[in-house]
C-alpha cells in the first residue's frame, strides 16, 4: 500500500479499502498510534511535497511507541546496566531491540548481525525516501 501510494497519481482512498489489518493491531497500543498511522498514509498523497518525510517521521514515532511498550527503560537497564543509551540517559532503540531478542532467546550472533544490518538498511532508506528518488549505485 505504501509503494502504491508513492507511485500513483491519485490521492490514496480515504476509506479502509486497502486496510492491511495494521490498524487493528495498532489499536492495541493506543488511538494516538492509530492516528499516526492514518497520518502517515495521508502524508503519502502525491500532492504533498513532503510526503516521504512525513511518512518516515510518523512510522519512526510508531516504531518508537511499540518499542517503548515492549521494552520499558527500567526493564532494559535492569537487564543490561551498560546498554547503549541516548543523550538523555535512556536506553537506545538498538538496546531495546537487543533486550527483546534476549528476552525471546534469539540473541544469537547471527540474529544480532541480521538485525544490525536491517537497522542500517532502514536508516539508509529514509534519506532516499525523503529526497524522493532512488539513484542506482555503482557496483
Amino acid at each position: 500500500m505504501v509503494a502504491e501510494a508513492l507511485l500513483t497519481e491519485a490521492p490514496p482512498a480515504p476509506d479502509n479499502a486497502h486496510d492491511t489489518g495494521i490498524l487493528e493491531y495498532l489499536a492495541g497500543f493506543s488511538e494516538d498510534v492509530c492516528n499516526r498511522w492514518r497520518g502517515a498514509l495521508h502524508a503519502l498523497s502525491p500532492t504533498n511535497p513532503d510526503a516521504a518525510r512525513h511518512f518516515c517521521t510518523s512510522v519512526r514515532e510508531i516504531f518508537s511507541e511499540i518499542l517503548n511498550r515492549w521494552a520499558e527503560d527500567t526493564d532494559v537497564i535492569a537487564d543490561d546496566p551498560d546498554c547503549d543509551k541516548t543523550q538523555q540517559g535512556t536506553p537506545s532503540r538498538r538496546s531495546k531491540i537487543r533486550y527483546l531478542l534476549r528476552k525471546k532467546g534469539a540473541d544469537t550472533l547471527e540474529m544480532l548481525g541480521f538485525v544490525e544490518q536491517d537497522i542500517e538498511d532502514i536508516l539508509l532508506l529514509f534519506p532516499i525516501l525523503i529526497r524522493g528518488r532512488i539513484v542506482p549505485q555503482e557496483p
